[in-house]
Parts: C-alpha cells; sequence; structure tokens
C-alpha cells in the first residue's frame, strides 16, 4: 500500500487496543504503530513539561497521534 493510504488507515484508528490490533496485523503496521502510535495517543502532562512539548515540535508526527490531551 502507498504510504498516504496507510496514515489514512492509522488516521482513523482512535482505540489504542484498536490501534494495536492493527500493529499486529503485519510489520508495516507495526513499525508505524510502536511505539510512536501507541505511546503518545493519550496525553496527559503539565504545561512546564517542555520536554514533551519539544519533542511534538520537533516530531509533528507524534503530534499528529494525539487523541487524547
Amino acid at each position: 500500500l502507498a504510504q498516504e493510504l496507510i496514515d489514512q488507515i492509522i488516521d482513523f484508528v482512535d482505540a489504542p487496543s484498536d490501534a494495536m490490533a492493527l500493529a499486529l496485523t503485519c510489520r508495516r503496521f507495526k513499525a508505524m504503530l510502536i511505539p510512536h502510535h501507541t505511546h503518545y495517543r493519550s496525553t496527559r502532562t503539565s504545561l512546564s513539561r517542555y520536554d514533551i512539548w519539544d519533542s511534538f515540535i520537533n516530531r509533528p508526527t507524534l503530534a499528529r497521534n494525539v487523541r487524547d490531551l
């Protein structure tokens, strides 16, 4: 599949359990979903945690994965 199609498929997955199930379907999904999509799916942190916010700024693909802030 083209990368754009894979990105669209992943964008429709909201629940962490569904993301994990999708990651287990093939190596390509696993490489894309683990750990970045599952780790940053739900983020609860203080505004003073600059390391977290810097990681989102420096890697926008991680910020795109956040569903719950």
